[in-house]
């Protein structure tokens, strides 16, 4: 199976986790997946594949990575409804991190599959199925602050208290 280095983003990643997939609701519609950054050395390793998916250019998409990127996924169930395993996450050491938010900008080494398709639009080209991504240098998921405003001085300030407490005392019973 190959290999190919590159750096995270969006990676979702978490077991009991799957990313809901685009436009759906069913929970069998999720999947595992990250974007990988990509130097030219994996660009022309990945196009050398034959994939059905095409490296994007990052710089055209507004993407983070700022340069070419591909979108690496496995699906969380088959198309009966057969719960998949998640991938395997290790560290550099090959320990299991299963459950690891990984952030932004980490660096990783993505393990995958690769199946040529036999029929439909994409007779001859490879699909790629994700099965593990090893960590080597982690830069930890940040959710941000438990408070999402600060003050602002001189911003605009209310007349009147709409807080449920303020709201309870007012209450004339209308």
């Amino acid at each position: 199976m190959p290999i190919v280095q590159g750096t995270a983003y969006w990676a979702k990643l978490d077991p009991n986790n799957p990313a809901q997939k685009y436009q759906t609701t069913s929970r069998e519609d999720t999947e595992w997946c990250l974007d990988l950054g990509l130097d030219t050395k994996a660009v022309k390793m990945i196009e050398g594949m034959n994939p059905s998916a095409s490296v994007k250019d990052g710089k055209k998409k507004n993407h983070a990575s700022g340069g070419p990127f591909f979108k690496f996924k496995k699906n969380a169930f088959t198309k009966f409804g057969k719960a998949l395993p998640a991938p395997r996450v290790v560290d550099a050491q090959k320990n299991d991190i299963s459950g690891t938010a990984i952030g932004n900008g980490s660096k990783v080494n993505v393990l995958f599959r690769s199946k040529e398709l036999e029929q439909g639009q994409w007779v001859g080209k490879n699909v790629f199925y994700l099965d593990a991504v090893q960590v080597l240098e982690l830069v930890e998921y940040n959710t941000g602050s438990s408070e999402d405003f600060g003050t602002v001085d001189g911003g605009y300030q209310g007349d009147e208290d709409f807080s449920a407490a303020a709201a309870a005392a007012d209450d004339k019973g209308l």
